[in-house]
C-alpha cells in the first residue's frame, strides 16, 4: 500500500493525513494515490487542509467522476485554503442533491480557476437553491450569465435566489420553467426576486399568479420588474386590495403606461392611508380600467401631502 511509502511521523498533521487518505482509499485507491501526491500534502495537513480534504473525500462518495475531473484542475496542486474548502463542500452538496446536477456545474469553465470569493460562494448559493428546487439549481447552472463568470451583481441575485427558493419552493419551480423571466428578474441586483421572495413570505399564492402572468413569462421590462415591487408595497399595507388587483382583468392582459402609473400610485397611497388606498383601488372607475385621464388624475393624488389626501379622493 503507498502508505508505506510516506516518512513516518506521530504529528496530528500527518494523522490527520493518513485518516483522509484511508478513507479515499476506501472510495478509489487512485484518488487516494493522487492526493498524497500532491505538494500541499508533503509535511501533512493544517487544519485548514484538512477539512478541505474531508470535503473532497465527501464529493468523491457522492460522485467520483466530479472528484476525478477536480483533480485535473491546476488549482488542486495548490495550496488547500477556505475557499476551495468551501468549492468541495458546495460540489459535495449538489452531488448529494442531484450527480447530474453537480456534473454539470464541474464543467463550467470558472469552476477549474482558482476560487474566489464570488465564485465560491455562488456555488455555496446555488447548493442552497438546489436543495429547495432542483429544477430551479439547474435552470441557473445552464443560464448563460452562469456559464460565462460570475460578477458581484451576479453573485448578489444568486443569493436571492436563494432566499427565494427558501421561502417557496413553488415559485421558485415555476421560474425555472422559464428562463425568460428568471434572467430578466435577475436584472438589477436581483431586487424583483428580493420583492418576490416577500410577497411569497405574505402570500405563496399570489406569488404563483404573479411569476404565471403572460407578460412576465416573455421577459419582464424594467417598468415590469417595478411592479412587482408595488404589489410587495400595497401587500404589506393592504393584503386584500393586492390580491383584488391582481384579479383585475386589465392587469392579467399586460401592462400599459397608464396602468403603471395606477399601480405606482396606489402603492404610495397604501403607504401613508392603507384604507384610502384601498378605497381607490375597489372604485368602478379603476376596476374597468385605466385611461389617460385617470391615470393623470391618481399621479396628482399621489403628489399630494398625507394630510389632504381623503379631501382630494372625496372630489373623486
Amino acid at each position: 500500500m503507498f502508505l508505506e511509502d510516506l516518512p513516518a511521523s506521530d504529528s496530528p498533521a500527518y494523522s490527520d493525513l493518513i485518516s483522509h487518505l484511508c478513507s479515499l482509499w476506501q472510495i478509489d485507491p487512485s484518488l487516494a494515490q493522487i492526493v498524497a501526491s500532491m505538494p500541499w500534502a508533503a509535511d501533512g495537513l493544517t487544519t485548514t487542509e484538512s477539512l478541505a480534504l474531508r470535503e473532497f473525500s465527501e464529493l468523491a462518495s457522492y460522485s467520483l467522476d466530479v472528484a476525478r475531473e477536480a483533480t485535473e484542475w491546476p488549482w488542486f496542486r495548490g495550496d488547500m485554503n477556505r475557499l476551495t474548502r468551501d468549492t468541495f463542500g458546495a460540489l459535495a452538496g449538489l452531488a448529494r442533491v442531484d450527480i447530474e446536477l453537480a456534473s454539470t456545474v464541474a464543467s463550467v469553465g470558472w469552476v477549474a480557476d482558482p476560487p474566489e470569493p464570488y465564485s465560491s460562494g455562488t456555488l455555496r448559493r446555488l447548493y442552497r437553491i438546489s436543495r429547495f428546487s432542483v429544477s430551479l439549481g439547474n435552470a441557473v447552472a445552464m443560464a448563460t450569465w452562469f456559464t460565462d463568470q460570475i460578477t458581484e451583481d451576479e453573485f448578489q441575485a444568486v443569493v436571492k435566489l436563494g432566499e427565494l427558493a427558501y421561502t417557496d419552493a413553488g415559485t421558485a419551480d415555476a421560474l425555472a420553467r422559464s428562463p425568460i423571466l428568471l434572467e430578466g428578474l435577475l436584472a438589477n441586483h436581483g431586487n424583483a426576486i428580493l420583492h418576490l421572495k416577500e410577497i411569497a413570505r405574505y402570500d405563496k399564492g399570489l406569488a404563483r399568479d404573479l411569476v404565471a402572468l403572460p407578460w412576465l413569462q416573455d421577459g419582464p421590462t424594467r417598468s415590469e420588474r417595478y411592479i412587482i415591487y408595488s404589489f410587495w408595497n400595497i401587500l404589506r399595507y393592504k393584503a386584500p386590495t393586492a390580491r383584488e388587483m391582481a384579479e383585475l382583468a386589465w392587469f392579467k392582459d399586460g401592462i400599459t403606461e397608464d396602468e403603471h402609473t395606477a399601480i405606482y400610485a396606489v402603492s404610495s397611497i397604501v403607504s401613508d392611508d392603507p384604507a384610502l388606498g384601498a378605497r381607490i383601488a375597489s372604485m368602478p372607475w379603476f376596476i374597468d380600467g385605466i385611461t389617460p385621464s385617470e391615470a393623470g388624475t391618481l399621479e396628482e393624488l399621489r403628489k399630494t401631502a398625507p394630510e389632504h389626501l381623503e379631501a382630494a379622493v372625496e372630489r373623486l
